[in-house]
């Protein structure tokens, strides 16, 4: 049998050396995870920046077929404003021409009527 003192300088070594498995192994284990953790963090960054390109594509896609679309909404705002002032110019045209007409024919009926008063009338005096 050994005497204790070098058995506790055994257990005491071998206590040493099991603390020094532990903290590799914890040591490993930390790094690992970190190494873990750091993918993780890559990875997720990853898939949200994909996810930002994708509402960004999105936010121009809708922002270009708005732009369109009041393109087109103004370019049908300009042609119904062409169209009324081209047809208020023909109402206009078509009053003036009425009005011109009704004229002439008042000209024409107040000239008949003077020349059935007129025609039976002696002017010699």
């Amino acid at each position: 049998m050994q005497p204790l003192s070098q058995q506790l300088s055994e257990l005491s070594t071998h206590a040493k050396k099991a603390e020094d498995r532990v903290a590799k192994a914890q040591s490993e284990a930390k790094e690992q995870f970190e190494q873990q953790r750091e993918e993780a963090r890559r990875e997720t960054e990853a898939a949200l920046n994909k996810v930002d390109e994708g509402i960004s594509r999105a936010s121009e896609g809708t922002k270009t077929h708005l732009a369109e679309l009041k393109a087109k909404a103004d370019a049908d705002l300009q042609r119904m404003r062409e169209n009324s002032s081209e047809a208020t110019r023909k109402f206009e045209a078509w009053q003036a021409n009425n009005y011109a007409t009704d004229k002439t024919a008042d000209a024409e009926a107040a000239t008949t009527g003077l020349k059935g008063k007129t025609d039976g009338r002696n002017y010699n005096r």
